[in-house]
């Protein structure tokens, strides 16, 4: 049963494989040769860079940036905001923009100008850090409100993509180092900031994607447009990490079947000693 087992496996694991790669593979790669896609030097080359949990990304580096928490980067915002449009809206302990912005009312400091203006992530680590002191003057007790206000008038300002944004930095970094850098995939969004964290999941271009075999040990990141690349080029470091999994489903139901057949012969001992015992007492009562 577990050769016939591991024979159906295998099989299904092959047809698989090479079936779920071909299917959205690209005419123009159609054309390359297994020669060279096999190719042992090659293969131990990118395997080895993969083996080692680097995550490559094909063209500009793209930054994958998460909005959930932190407050906003203030140059972002000004590629399509004034300065008017913004500066209130400063956290005052990061000096970016507030996200989730929460009103700082203390008693202590009721009379200074404006509205004092946190992001609810920063605040809330500077008051865990500090025992719960004012950011603004030192005092314990710090008070806070949310304002709702305020946040709606943030999320209204109107921003770029922010992967395009830190695109654009390392373009004009390596730019300045004398290097050149090609521009691959460009996101050209222009939206508010309510309409961002749909826009990133969902149609940005430049979203980084993982590799189909994540679930057997590929960590690999890329742009969409990489991934045929990928597939590729790893064809038999993918195809190891398939059959290794298998070997280890193998491996799993070898052990199951051992442990049954422990239990099958445990049992039967238990039987046998069962029956010594009436035959041994049968025998002295006569």
């Amino acid at each position: 049963v577990i050769h016939l087992f591991s024979l159906i496996s295998c099989s299904l694991a092959a047809s698989c494989f090479f079936g779920l790669l071909m299917i959205n593979l690209k005419s123009k790669y159609h054309r390359l040769s297994l020669i060279k896609i096999f190719e042992r030097s090659e293969w131990e080359k990118k395997s080895k860079k993969i083996t080692e949990g680097r995550e490559e990304v094909i063209g500009i580096k793209v930054a994958e940036l998460s909005f959930a928490q932190c407050c906003f980067n203030k140059s972002w915002l000004l590629q399509l905001n004034s300065e008017e449009q913004v500066n209130h809206f400063v956290c005052c302990v990061c000096k970016e923009i507030a996200n989730e912005p929460l009103e700082i009312n203390c008693p202590e400091h009721e009379d200074m100008d404006g509205l004092l203006i946190a992001g609810e992530h920063c605040l809330k680590q500077y008051l865990d850090q500090n025992k719960n002191g004012c950011p603004v003057q030192c005092h314990d007790g710090c008070k806070y409100i949310k304002n709702k206000v305020i946040q709606r008038h943030i999320n209204d300002l109107n921003v770029i993509c922010p992967r395009q944004f830190q695109q654009d930095l390392d373009s004009a970094k390596h730019g300045k180092e004398g290097e050149k850098k090609s521009v691959g995939t460009t996101c050209n969004f222009k939206g508010k900031i309510k309409d961002l964290n749909d826009h990133l999941k969902n149609t940005c271009p430049l979203k980084l994607i993982q590799c189909w075999f994540k679930s057997f040990g590929c960590n690999y990141l890329c742009l969409e447009e990489g991934m045929d690349d990928h597939l590729i080029s790893n064809m038999k470091f993918h195809f190891d990490l398939v059959m290794k999994q298998i070997e280890s489903l193998q491996q799993t139901t070898r052990h199951c079947q051992k442990e049954k057949e422990k239990r099958n012969n445990e049992k039967y001992c238990i039987i046998s000693c069962s029956e010594c015992k009436l035959i041994l007492h049968f025998l002295f009562e006569e």
